[in-house]
């Protein structure tokens, strides 16, 4: 590390960490990430399956352009970044100073197994007599005083937890390799110089026991949503096979409760915790995937928020295609059946009759815990200058959210850093010599290195079958053994063989290649090789006795020819390298164009933003609220004046050809003017409008209006509103259903703002909203909680049975259905306002030009 490189602090190394880690020193930073566990992931370790996809949500960490040249192809291999110092086991002790000079004062527990020396051999873990509950399996099962932080092994070392360590020398006495150490002490590390701190510490888990209401603690099978996480999960405590605790019985009907421990005012969590309904409703199609369609699963809620891109579709296929059922009540208690181990729920259903009902599970969506002080130096009164919190350290958020989070925070450290005179020195790409150029036009010469540990492997697979199968591929100068695959010994004889048989390419062949990362980027260093001329073959041999030996040797050896093809076939990389040009075309001059445009010029870069109209804002003229109003004029302020911002008004972009890196841009002007502008980004966004509404009598009565005109006409000072005695609103007019099945995210709390306007100006005046899901996620449930308390009356309903609305002679009549006292209710309001949500602005022709889809 260069001493002038700019150095930022990352505290918590979860997936908001990692992000951030990622961000700055892909960006030229040098970042220390400091997390208190043993390993690093967070909880994101601890779930196999993320919405709305159903994957591994790893891949959301990276890098959107060159991955591999970015030394990552999963969030894993970031651990080994050149320019990312990962200290596990370790806490912020202090930090003092003012940004760019920040001294930051750590302290490290000892790390007790030397990873330099471990061979991940297991037999520590095997000797150890000391147990405690499997804090990775959510505290479901037991594990050793000495154990794996993650049970993959994937970029994990065994650990010792010092609370409960006995230093019987147990583990001592079995590690062959004198690898494990107990007399360590604790060390204090001091980092100086540093120029900004991001806090991405996340947020804990509600404990339900607490609460002493659904017999969490007490009843076994009742668990949380991260247990039922580790009961399904193949590496969990049941091996994948889906039992439940207390007997291990096969689970057939599953509940899940919704909102324990939030959108409570008697808890002090009157919040919602904006995850919680999206995690029940994968785990119930997890459910059905993993046992089978007929396992019957049932959510119990109140609200189900699916605001986020593509959630109400998610949802939508669980309940349509899959069978998952959902009951909108609050659970009254759980008590256990005469049959042991089953669960009786009681609850009272939409038409007011009381329900009890049998299940297996019962899993409790809890939240984040309440009242959650940030550290002293974030938080308090010696908040420290030059520290960023993101989001996802003030509640719970999902994990795009806590990318998109976690971006943020390393765009403005990184602005800071910059205002502060330290510049971090990027290099465009890669510069590939002629000499290396050349080496792909050499003929092959393919060193296979066969990294295993013989006692562990050995009845696997065949190895000699594989080094004879290897041995007459052409190409294949020569097959090498190294033994013991993460020890220094095996690593001297994998670079032993590189140097003897002078190859050009290189084929390490391993079960756990992960940890080789650190050493393979050595390699590169030490010795020239091109990256994209070494291939890394991942084994994922078995681990249970339940395999064919011929099997796996044979699945073993076509995957490693496989790697020996791409090495014979791999060509140079198409133009070598192309320098990035240092100018951004951002289309659309909202709140959302401009602070992107802002961003980009705070950092040097030109930026050419383009506006379709006459002037900057977007939906400016519509906004009412005088805060948000001050931030988006502010914002216009900053960006007219700013001189590496060039604003086209009036202006359509009609042609762009190139790629990332470089484009080429025509735009017209109002003149019929064409300018051309050369850039390396594009940014798009294009903003969006009200959705028109066809629905529920809109434009035959002039009392009938949307939420945006209702908005409007509360903030005119001529409109007094002293008749008003019913207002009624209806949310989701025209969204969430085919073709715009999703939730604008802004209509409830537009329709509850309006709402509570209208009680403290009309206290007698009657407010009706008849709404499918309350979408007041996060803080905004606050809100929610506001309206209630003031009168706001609140009619859920369903896509089945809508409210009707009719013209009469005096204004539109709405008719639907109260669910709770079970009866119909005919009103006639002096203004129907109608939630309309938004839709994309028109982008078809721009979209058509850069050859991009929209959603």
């Amino acid at each position: 590390m260069d001493e002038k490189t700019p150095k930022v602090l990352v505290i918590g190394a979860g997936i908001s960490g990692i992000r951030c880690a990622l961000d700055l020193a892909e960006s030229g930073h040098y970042v220390f990430l400091v997390e208190k566990s043993p390993a690093v992931g967070g909880i994101l370790n601890q779930l196999d399956y993320q919405f709305p996809d159903n994957h591994c949500g790893m891949c959301r960490m990276l890098p959107m352009i060159n991955r591999d040249s970015g030394s990552q192809f999963c969030m894993r291999r970031g651990f080994f970044h050149e320019n990312i110092s990962v200290f596990t086991s370790t806490r912020v002790v202090s930090i003092d100073g003012n940004p760019g000079h920040l001294t930051v004062r750590l302290s490290r527990l000892p790390e007790g197994v030397d990873p330099e020396r471990c061979t991940l051999c297991g037999e520590c873990e095997a000797v150890c007599p000391v147990t405690a509950p499997d804090r990775f399996n959510a505290g479901i099962g037991e594990r050793k005083a000495v154990y794996y932080a993650v049970p993959t092994r994937i970029s994990s070392f065994p650990v010792i937890d010092w609370e409960i360590c006995t230093r019987c020398n147990a583990c001592v006495e079995a590690c062959v390799s004198d690898a494990i150490d107990l007399d360590g002490e604790a060390k204090d590390i001091l980092l100086e110089d540093i120029g900004g701190v991001i806090l991405a510490t996340g947020i804990p888990m509600v404990d339900p026991e607490q609460f002493d209401v659904y017999g969490y603690g007490v009843l076994p099978n009742v668990v949380t949503a991260t247990e039922f996480e580790r009961i399904l999960s193949s590496i969990g405590p049941f091996k994948g096979k889906p039992v439940r605790p207390s007997d291990e019985k096969r689970i057939q009907r599953i509940a899940w409760i919704q909102c324990v421990g939030s959108r409570n005012v008697m808890i002090g969590a009157d919040y919602c915790s904006n995850t919680c309904c999206m995690i029940a409703v994968k785990e119930a199609v997890l459910a059905k995937e993993k046992i089978g369609r007929g396992v019957d699963t049932t959510i119990f809620y109140m609200d189900m928020r699916t605001f986020g891109r593509d959630f109400q579709r998610y949802r939508d296929r669980a309940e349509n295609e899959l069978g998952v059922r959902f009951v909108r009540c609050r659970v009254h208690s759980i008590e256990p059946d005469d049959q042991p181990g089953d669960l009786k729920l009681a609850y009272v259903d939409g038409y007011g009759k009381q329900i009890d009902e049998l299940f297996d599970l019962v899993v409790l969506s809890t939240g984040h815990q309440p009242g959650q002080p940030l550290s002293d130096f974030a938080g308090g009164q010696n908040f420290q200058e030059g520290l960023e919190v993101v989001s996802s350290a003030q509640g719970l958020t999902d994990i795009s959210a806590a990318v998109l989070g976690a971006d943020a925070a390393s765009e403005r450290t990184a602005r800071r850093i910059r205002e502060i005179g330290q510049t971090p020195a990027i290099s465009n790409a890669t510069q590939h010599t002629g000499d290396s150029v050349n080496i792909f036009k050499k003929r092959h010469r393919i060193q296979v290195v066969l990294c295993h540990e013989e006692a562990k492997t050995e009845q696997l697979v065949d190895w000699e079958k594989i080094e004879t199968g290897l041995n007459i591929l052409p190409g294949v100068l020569n097959v090498a053994h190294a033994g013991v695959e993460c020890s220094q010994n095996g690593w001297e004889a994998v670079q032993r063989a590189l140097q003897e048989s002078h190859a050009n390419r290189l084929i390490l062949v391993a079960n756990k290649p992960y940890n080789l990362w650190p050493r393979i980027e050595e390699l590169y260093r030490n010795t020239g090789l091109l990256s994209s001329l070494v291939e890394v073959v991942y084994l994922n041999l078995p681990s249970s006795a339940h395999y064919d030996l011929s099997q796996t040797t044979e699945g073993a050896l076509k995957a490693v020819e496989m790697a020996v093809n791409r090495l014979r076939t791999r060509m140079p990389p198409s133009g070598l390298s192309v320098p990035v040009v240092k100018a951004a075309l951002v289309v659309g001059g909202g709140p959302s164009g401009m602070s992107a445009a802002a961003a980009l010029a705070a950092h040097g870069i030109s930026v050419f933003l383009v506006e379709k109209s006459d002037k900057l804002g977007g939906n400016l003229a519509h906004i009412v609220d005088e805060e948000t109003r001050s931030v988006v004029e502010k914002l216009i302020r900053e960006i007219e004046s700013d001189s590496n911002i060039h604003i086209y008004f009036g202006a359509n972009v009609v042609e762009s050809i190139g790629s990332a890196g470089r484009f080429y841009t025509c735009i017209r002007l109002p003149s019929e003017e064409a300018v051309f502008i050369d850039h390396g980004v594009f940014i798009v966004a294009t903003g969006g409008r009200p959705s028109n509404i066809d629905a529920y009598g809109f434009g035959g009565h002039e009392s009938i209006m949307t939420q945006f005109e209702l908005e409007k006409r509360l903030s005119d000072p001529d409109f007094s509103g002293e008749s008003l005695k019913t207002v009624v609103m209806i949310q989701c007019a025209g969204s969430r259903e085919e073709p715009r099945n999703y939730c604008s995210r802004i209509c409830c709390l537009k329709a509850i703002k309006n709402a509570i306007k209208i009680k403290e100006r009309h206290p007698k005046a009657d407010v009706f909203i008849f709404y499918r899901d309350m979408m007041t996620y996060g803080e905004s449930e606050r809100f929610y909680t506001r309206a209630r308390k003031k009168g706001v009356l609140f009619i859920p309903f369903d896509t089945k049975n809508k409210p009707q609305v009719s013209i009469g002679s005096g204004g539109p009549v709405v008719e639907g259905v109260d669910p709770i006292l079970g009866t119909g209710v005919q009103l006639k309001p002096e203004l129907l306002a109608l939630s309309s949500g938004l839709i994309p602005n028109p982008v078809e022709g721009l979209a058509l030009t850069l050859r991009v889809e929209t959603t």
